[in-house]
């Protein structure tokens, strides 16, 4: 499951949460997004108890994504314990988001 995030419960799913986060800044019409958000639902059902997903909407949470230096979409950064420990801008096939995320769960445990 990705939860959708907003301005509202972005620092929540931060700051209250001991498992690596990884959150995509996305816009709707961007195919490359699309994309991405399909494999990213795929990944966040194999690894539900090991990394918590989530998505921001960049034109419409256009704060968050001034915020991180948002730049290009899609962009994935992973967070733990409320620290940004790695950005990915551009689409990325599954295969390449998985590996990142496993070495970041093998590095953080």
């Amino acid at each position: 499951m990705i939860i959708q995030l907003n301005n509202s419960n972005f620092n929540d799913f931060l700051w209250n949460s001991e498992a690596l986060l990884m959150v995509m800044f996305y816009k709707e019409n961007c195919i490359h997004c699309n994309k991405m958000k399909a494999e990213l639902e795929e990944l966040a059902k194999e690894a539900e108890h090991k990394v918590l997903f989530g998505k921001v909407d960049a034109q419409e949470e256009y704060e968050l994504s001034d915020r991180y230096d948002i730049n290009s979409l899609p962009t994935l950064l992973y967070f733990f314990k409320g620290e940004k420990k790695e950005c990915l801008e551009g689409y990325y096939s599954s295969l390449v988001i998985q590996a990142n995320m496993n070495k970041l769960i093998h590095l953080l445990s």
